[in-house]
């Protein structure tokens, strides 16, 4: 998913975050293509190691809540520096948005429904342009075959929502305009699941919370930080263990300890608290020789997560089929696939996204 806005501090902690999420969600999403389900298994099959592998790679969810925080705290956050200093400009933040998300977007779809197609699935004009629209999961239904794209429709309105209340609390704002957005954005969201609007917005206050504007607190030692390091990975541990606690299993018994929303908010707060220690000078100096891998996963990790899942499912029809058992041989299969996917996502992200910076300009108008 994408989080990153033009002219942040590049953090490495937070690089390794992000991809860390995605490649979270696109394992998982390979183990499902891959494997089936774990009450599925035969008992011999079902070892330790196993069970671990299964329990690992179905912590998906839990990763696109972190990317909607780092969302928030990344365009939010920015957003609320630019209206606090008057420097927001409508314009500027469309393209970037746009510029952004839809340039790699939107190849995505028609391969979704190209793959849809090529396998017989019945879907109409108007599922298409709706979820080109991110209206899918409100008015239409989301593809099966790219069912990761369930949580672009919120990013969508997310950016929407965002610069609207940004149009509106700016001192040239355009109040009308920003009402009629702001409405449209919030009535989507409120269609879709309010509470992932909330976990955006928790993210956004971030940095004012830092009393950076979008960098991080200067006076934070790196004492105080390994104690809110600690408690943030807690609370953020404790609310995936209670997620999944709550999630529906074949396998074992489920039970609800609390409401899978306050399980999810807890994964949301957990990241929030982390994210004043993942910005800190001193932890860029601990992982600088993380610098280059970090920004290299990071930066493919938007393509990666909009086009795994119908580049898996083209590689599990005709090359690499669902197993029933686990082993040494399937799991090499598994790794194989995963290899072949990232194999073609990777020249995807040099064909669009890397392109970005010179779409912004060609629609900024500016010489290249």
């Amino acid at each position: 998913m994408t989080v990153k806005t033009q002219k942040q501090t590049p953090y490495i902690a937070l690089d390794l975050l992000r991809a860390f999420a995605a490649f979270l969600v696109f394992f998982g999403h390979m183990r499902l293509q891959s494997f089936v389900t774990y009450s599925a298994l035969p008992k011999e099959d079902q070892t330790p190691l196993v069970t671990a592998f299964y329990a690992v790679t179905r912590l998906g969810h839990e990763a696109v809540i972190i990317f909607f925080v780092l969302s928030g705290f990344f365009v939010g956050g920015r957003l609320i520096e630019l209206v606090q200093k008057e420097q927001f400009s409508l314009r500027r933040y469309t393209i970037d948005r746009i510029s952004r998300i839809f340039l790699p977007f939107i190849p995505a779809v028609i391969l979704t429904f190209c793959v849809a197609y090529w396998m017989d699935e019945v879907f109409s004009i108007s599922q298409f342009v709706g979820t080109m629209l991110g209206l899918n999961g409100s008015f239409v239904d989301t593809p099966d075959r790219n069912g990761a794209l369930w949580s672009l429709a919120y990013e969508i309105w997310f950016y929407v929502f965002g610069g609207a209340a940004a149009l509106l609390y700016s001192v040239s704002g355009r109040k009308i305009m920003s009402f009629i957005l702001l409405g449209a954005a919030l009535f989507v969201l409120c269609v879709l699941e309010a509470k992932y609007t909330l976990f955006w917005i928790l993210g956004a206050l971030v940095p004012a919370l830092m009393q950076g504007g979008g960098s991080a607190q200067r006076g934070l030692s790196p004492q105080l930080s390994i104690l809110l390091g600690v408690f943030a990975l807690v609370v953020l541990a404790g609310g995936v263990a209670l997620y999944q606690l709550t999630v529906d299993s074949q396998a074992v018994t489920t039970t609800s300890i609390i409401p899978p929303s306050g399980a999810e908010f807890l994964v949301a707060l957990g990241t929030c608290l982390l994210l004043p220690v993942m910005t800190q000078p001193w932890m860029n100096g601990l992982l600088r020789w993380l610098a280059k891998p970090a920004v290299a996963l990071s930066a493919i990790s938007y393509t990666l997560y909009l086009f795994h899942l119908p580049i898996g499912f083209i590689v599990t029809e005709y090359l690499l089929p669902a197993s029933e058992h686990v082993s040494l041989s399937t799991l090499s299969v598994y790794g194989l696939k995963c290899a072949l996917v990232l194999g073609c996502v990777v020249p995807i992200y040099f064909m669009f996204e890397h392109h970005t910076p010179r779409l912004r300009r060609w629609m900024s108008g500016a010489k290249t």
